[in-house]
């Protein structure tokens, strides 16, 4: 289901999907289950055991991880925005201004069209 074994995977992404099956087999080994299915097999008439009909995954944990990367990316972008700040930004490099629009460097306005410069607005 994560990692299959036809397709050759990196280092980290082996890794990350042997992780995530681990918790899918943590948060599902004892599940409980809704009924017990009997079947009759003609070959082996003595044979009465039931096949559990287990209830539908939850899968709890992806919520769990989805936080946990969200934090990891929000320090991320936190250590790196000092950086950003100190070198001068985007704005004045002739990227996007903090109105949405590009700056007087020759990029893309507010208005969406092209401004004095050349760029598009």
């Amino acid at each position: 289901m994560y990692v299959d074994k036809r397709i050759v995977f990196g280092k980290e992404n082996y890794s990350m999907r042997v992780n995530l099956a681990i918790l899918d087999w943590n948060e599902h080994v004892d599940r409980e289950f809704t009924s017990v299915r009997t079947e009759v097999d003609v070959a082996r008439p003595r044979r009465h055991e039931g096949k559990k009909i287990l209830v539908r995954k939850a899968y709890k944990f992806r919520d769990e991880v989805w936080k946990g990367f969200m934090e990891k990316a929000k320090n991320l972008d936190e250590r790196r925005a000092p950086r950003v700040a100190e070198a001068g930004g985007v704005a004045e490099a002739g990227g996007v201004d903090e109105a949405g629009g590009v700056d007087e460097a020759g990029g893309v306005d507010e208005a969406g069209g092209v401004d004095e410069a050349g760029g598009v607005d």
